[in-house]
């Protein structure tokens, strides 16, 4: 018998057996998928009245024939009754149309035999209905079901007490017509988004892009921005009776289809820069990580967990190997052998093993050696860093024709391309110019006289891996464009008519709220410990009218809420992470301004808070039981779970669904779009010790999760720490390998300057002031300057030092100047017509005080209104 396994060695083998998440990250779960998810298992039962509708119909328009018997002439007869049938005023009869319009919208599955048979019919049926024009009338039946359901929840509670939840409760059935409507215009998206299987399909894909692009005609705003009405009224406390999940799933389409998925993202970015003379982003981050393995997870956070001498003798045989791979690096240097020989480190490593640690046998070193070899080395490699997969291209061998096969080249090196900012040469020729001339030349890139050789050619590099960013020229342009409002115009006109400006221009005025309403979607969804009042309840649409008897119903209940809250997960922070990315390519400032409302309103925190838990056991929850799912639901005869044991094998004998590593990957995502290049919004990472619940996410082997993570670790190592980084070398190693390298950025060793709070703050109020010109300059109903003035005020009172003599005071005031200043740069309207026909709204305390006003200001002066007329020359207006 063998001696009992240590701590460490439990705890290593514990995270060995850990699974490789084998997941391609893309827009989205394939169409099955995403239609399985629509449903929740509570409504199972309306699959069953749906057809019922529909049989229903058919017998009394004496339609005997199966639907996929019928002819197109027969087709088309029943769409026009189904659309006579639901402009009806009554409103039970308007709901069987539009159950039945459901059923077919459903793939007829009562005649099929086959889960792909739905799917087929299902499509098929989506692109006539369309033809017909049934995705404007379901538009219409939606905003008449939102103003008829806000009317009867205010006959039921007062909107002045929302909070009160025990006035009375929502089930399901409060939002049963709204599900029938929102799973109809859901279907016709999904299909849609789609790729099109024949030319007559891409024209309709087309025109139904177009027409989401536009207002509804009923309602005069964006399909969007309904939807996202929808969403901030669920979580105002007005619609508590909202079932939210399919309100963000179908946000969560509608953009995407409206705006493009990552294919359309990529060619819309190239193409921008090539309208500004930019050449094409040199690779992309989805597509590389493609190609990378994830790493193993640090060595420190298991030692963090073993104690007492044998976690002392292994941190002493860690630094000797490290010793020794240094030391054998620089004798390689010295005898002129740049890349070192990889034997004789290795044998050296074991030496030192072998002579620290005498009491371990000859089995414990070899599989000691065996871990040390699957993770990341932790001295430094040969040369420099490797990426962690190769890429192998092939070339065909002409010349030999013995050899019929083709030669793969491995080409090593690292799996990005560098980049370089124009700041970062700035900084280069500031400070060799200082330190060998004497002087600087400001804004001047070209000038090298008096540089030593070695200088020029590390200028020469920097020029070589030269990246200028879309943003850098918008926020240029933005600067001369302040200063030369009447000679300068957009640096491309072609963003301003797309469709991500048409939804930011009409989303602007309630932007806030709306990013708020998302966050506490969010936050009611996520998996952490719930306060003990809750602001809404996200359960209602899938909570029965009874509450569930048996263990079985119990347990499907729980599995079914549990799925519920990782679906709305999944679809806002896919909402989130997707309009963050049109916007910015549209235009920077539209994505500063979402991105300022989302810190503002502590998105930082809540995404940290979901990672503060088991995240790869969130990642490999199964939730799912596959014979509830649609469309495997509906063909065939209903299962019957009538044990626990079959409820329990149903869920586990299963795959992991991907939406919960999908939802991971969108979530860091987001944090790296905060907080990138961003100062002050990275040291509330380290201020929120974002550094350790980082670290236990990279047990996740997944390679595009830990690259971002690995993001996040690396801007901000440097505020961490000389302590925190000899303690997490294999982090750092990890960083070297997957993350992509800046030339002149000292990530890894520097010591960033202490900063001042309100230094921090002045960054955050500058970009205010810049997004607010830009609102001013291109959007004429853009928040005042004196909202944003007010909102400065705010901020600065709300806890920031505000002395007379405090920096912080020095910058509010600039930027109140600064606000000012806007004001009074704005066009003056000088013609009287369009002057006196604006309509100003007065304040009911003018109005109440009116004949005082009147009387103050217009009778007790006498003017002589005729001889004002005879003195002004009109010529000059």
């Amino acid at each position: 018998m063998g001696s009992k396994p240590s701590s460490f060695d439990q705890i290593a083998m514990s995270n060995n057996d850990d699974p490789d998440i084998d997941f391609i990250y893309t827009d989205c779960d394939s169409h099955p998928a995403e239609l399985g998810e629509l449903y929740s298992y509570t409504e199972n039962n309306d699959f069953n009245l749906n057809r019922t509708c529909w049989e229903e119909l058919m017998i009394k328009w004496s339609a005997n024939k199966p639907w996929k018997s019928m002819e197109s002439a027969e087709k088309g007869v029943i769409f026009e009754r189904i659309s006579e049938g639901l402009e009806l005023s009554d409103r039970e009869m308007r709901f069987k149309y539009l159950r039945a319009l459901l059923y077919l919208l459903q793939g007829v599955f009562g005649e099929a035999n086959r889960p792909e048979d739905v799917l087929i019919e299902a499509r098929k049926n989506v692109f006539l209905l369309y033809q017909r024009n049934f995705f404007p009338l379901l538009v219409q039946l939606l905003v008449m079901e939102i103003e008829s359901g806000l009317a009867s929840m205010n006959m039921r509670r007062n909107p002045m007490n929302v909070k009160d939840s025990d006035s009375f409760s929502i089930s399901m059935k409060d939002s049963t017509d709204l599900r029938v409507i929102l799973n109809s215009l859901y279907i016709f998206l999904d299909v849609m988004r789609t790729d099109p299987e024949n030319e007559e399909e891409e024209k309709l894909r087309k025109a139904f892009r177009e027409e989401l692009s536009n207002p509804i005609s009923t309602s005069n705003e964006l399909f969007a921005i309904t939807l996202f009405q929808m969403a901030m009224k669920f979580c105002n406390g007005y619609a508590p009776h909202f079932p939210v999940k399919k309100v963000v799933l179908l946000l969560w389409k509608t953009i995407l289809v409206t705006l493009g998925g990552m294919d359309e993202l990529r060619e819309l970015k190239n193409h921008y820069r090539s309208r500004v003379d930019l050449p094409p982003v040199p690779d992309d981050t989805l597509e590389v990580s493609r190609t990378m393995r994830p790493s193993s997870p640090p060595m420190i956070a298991q030692a963090n967990l073993v104690s007492g001498p044998k976690r002392r003798r292994m941190r002493q045989r860690m630094i000797i190997k490290q010793d020794a791979l240094m030391g054998d690096e620089q004798d390689g240097e010295e005898s002129g052998e740049p890349n070192g020989d990889s034997d004789q480190m290795k044998e050296d490593s074991e030496n030192s093993e072998n002579n620290e640690n005498n009491e371990n046998s000859e089995n414990d070193q070899d599989s000691n050696e065996k871990n040390e070899e699957e993770k990341v080395d932790i001295g430094p490699r040969p040369a420099s860093p490797r990426s962690s997969h190769p890429r192998v291209e092939y070339e065909d061998n002409d010349n030999n024709d013995n050899n019929d096969s083709d030669i793969p080249i491995v080409h090593r090196g690292l799996p990005w391309w560098p980049k370089v900012r124009y700041k970062d040469i700035d900084l280069f020729l500031f400070q060799t110019r200082s330190k060998f001339i004497g002087f600087d030349i400001p804004e001047d890139r070209e000038t090298t006289a008096g540089l030593p050789a070695p200088i020029l050619e590390g200028l020469k590099v920097l020029k070589k891996h030269l990246y200028v960013s879309l943003s850098e020229l918008q926020m240029r342009r933005e600067e001369e464009m302040a200063k030369y409002p009447l000679t300068l115009e957009e640096i491309d006109l072609e963003p301003l008519q797309s469709p991500a400006e048409a939804l930011y221009k009409a989303a602007l005025p309630n932007l806030p709220q709306y990013m708020i309403a998302l966050l506490k979607i969010l936050l009611a969804a996520a998996p952490i410990s719930k306060p003990k009042t809750e602001s809404i309840n996200i359960g209602t649409e899938i909570v029965p009218e009874t509450a569930p008897t048996t263990v079985v119903d119990s347990m499907k209940f729980h599995i079914d809420f549990n799925r519920h809250k990782e679906i709305i997960i999944k679809a806002v922070s896919a909402t989130l992470i997707l309009i963050l990315k049109h916007f910015k390519i549209n235009h920077v400032y539209q994505f500063e301004h979402i991105t300022q409302q989302l810190v503002y309103a502590n998105c930082i925190p809540l995404i940290l808070k979901i990672f503060n838990q088991n995240v790869l056991a969130y990642i490999i929850a199964r939730n799912n039981i596959c014979v509830l799912d649609y469309p495997s639901c509906v063909v065939g005869e209903p299962v019957e779970l009538n044990d626990e044991n079959d409820l329990a094998y149903s869920a586990s004998s299963q795959n992991f669904p991907s939406r919960n590593i999908f939802s991971c990957i969108n979530m860091v995502r987001i944090l790296n779009k905060l907080t990138k290049w961003k100062y002050a919004r990275i040291m509330m990472l380290v201020l929120f010790k974002s550094s350790a619940i980082l670290k236990k996410a990279l047990r996740v082997k997944q390679a595009l999760f830990q690259l971002y993570i690995l993001k996040l670790l690396k801007m901000q190592t440097k505020y961490l720490g000389r302590q925190w980084r000899k303690s997490n070398m294999r982090i750092l190693s990890c960083i070297y390998q997957m993350v992509r390298h800046r030339l002149t950025d000292d990530w890894a060793f520097g010591n960033e300057m202490e900063q001042t709070p309100w230094d921090l703050q002045n960054d955050e109020f500058n970009m205010q002031a810049k997004i607010s010109r830009f609102h001013s300059r291109r959007y004429s109903e853009s928040p005042t300057i004196d909202a944003f003035s007010s909102n400065l005020l705010h901020t600065a009172a709300a806890g920031q030092p505000n002395g007379p003599m405090s920096p912080c005071h020095d910058s509010l005031n600039g930027n109140l100047v600064y606000a000012a200043q806007l004001e009074l740069s704005r066009p003056v309207d000088n013609n009287f017509s369009s002057v006196l026909s604006k309509q100003y709204k007065l304040t009911g305390e003018f109005k109440k005080n009116y004949e005082t006003w009147l009387q103050r200001e217009v009778f007790q002066f006498n003017i002589d209104w005729d001889q004002l007329l005879v003195q002004t020359n009109t010529s000059t207006m």
